[in-house]
């Protein structure tokens, strides 16, 4: 499903946000960060490993603790005090 989610960046409009999402998600280091959550079914990322550019920009565009559409996808985003969460919906 990760690699759906970055087909669905890639095709998205090259937006600042969109790109920088893809080029972290699509980096080696950084997906070592992320995990699956079966019982919620979204994927997580410790908020502490996650740079302060992505944080700002997440929460210029909107982003907090109810879940919220990224730009022209289906890619939900939710932040947290200690996790980052996506998914599909």
């Amino acid at each position: 499903m990760l690699e759906y989610i970055l087909k669905i960046l890639r095709e998205a409009p090259h937006t600042f946000l969109h790109n920088i999402l893809y080029d972290r998600l699509n980096d080696r280091n950084f997906r070592q960060n992320i995990t699956y959550n079966h019982n919620s079914d979204k994927f997580e990322i410790p908020y502490s490993e996650v740079d302060s550019q992505i944080k700002w920009l997440l929460k210029q565009h909107g982003f907090g603790t109810t879940e919220k559409a990224l730009e022209d996808t289906n890619i939900y985003i939710e932040i947290w005090p200690d996790t980052i969460s996506f998914w599909l919906k």
